[in-house]
């Protein structure tokens, strides 16, 4: 789970792209390197900063995510593998608040296949109401779900359609994403994450459960994960290890 978190966070500004690291306060804490195991395979993630706008994620299987800022607030990500784009995300503002999100999904050769579309309208409790539509080969946008996500404590606690829902528990330490620009957005915009790391993932369709996962972590002397290991139907899946700057 904290990797999905990891690869959604890596930027690069139009308006510095200076890709030194310069982070302006030596006490911030921000993640440099991440190790992942995951069903017979490691592959290794660096990350390079400006500030605490990380500008790449670079894996050892080929993987590349670049990000645009607007001053602090993402406005797109580029997925690559191998130099050929995968994945195009951009972000939409109406001041402070995110109001729409599209993820534009490539084929093989680099040709726009399809496009997701999530747009936030934000209610008086609190809650955040989330449209999604889809769109294949150009054609007009088709709405296929709505529901509502509840954010406490800065953590993505629930999103709940009419009939299926998904919830998360949290633990009460630093998550490796924590200091990073653009935190919010990201969570709000893969609907998962927050300030805290996830404990738990339930998801369920008419109150019958579909799949759920645990994390079990490991914390550094500040209180962010050293390592993480998930599992779900009671076998372990994937692990983790964290190193910071």
């Amino acid at each position: 789970m904290a990797a999905i978190a990891l690869f959604t966070l890596t930027s690069c500004s139009d308006d510095d792209n200076d890709s030194t690291n310069n982070n302006p306060d030596a006490n911030l804490v921000l993640p440099k390197k991440m190790i992942v195991n995951a069903f017979g395979e490691t592959t290794t993630v660096t990350y390079t900063y400006n500030g605490n706008r990380l500008m790449t994620a670079t894996g050892t299987d080929g993987y590349l995510e670049q990000y645009t800022y607007n001053g602090d607030k993402i406005v797109e990500r580029k997925i690559t593998y191998d130099g050929i784009l995968d994945q195009k995300d951009v972000y939409t503002y109406d001041g402070e608040n995110l109001t729409k999100f599209e993820m534009h999904f490539f084929d093989d050769e680099g040709t726009e296949e399809s496009v997701d579309r999530n747009v936030y309208v934000y209610n008086s409790n609190g809650t955040i109401t989330v449209s999604m539509y889809s769109s294949y080969l150009g054609g007009d946008f088709t709405m296929y779900e709505t529901g509502i996500a509840t954010i406490t404590n800065g953590n993505l606690v629930s999103y709940v359609t009419d009939n299926s829902e998904q919830i998360y528990t949290f633990d009460d330490k630093n998550a490796v994403t924590k200091n990073l620009a653009s935190e919010y957005y990201m969570t709000l915009a893969f609907l998962e994450g927050g300030k805290n790391n996830i404990l738990s993932y339930t998801s369920s369709t008419n109150g019958e459960e579909d799949y759920s996962s645990t994390s079990v972590f490991t914390y550094n002397s500040d209180n962010y994960p050293a390592t993480e290991s998930v599992s779900s139907d009671s076998e372990l899946n994937e692990s983790y290890q964290y190193y910071y700057e």
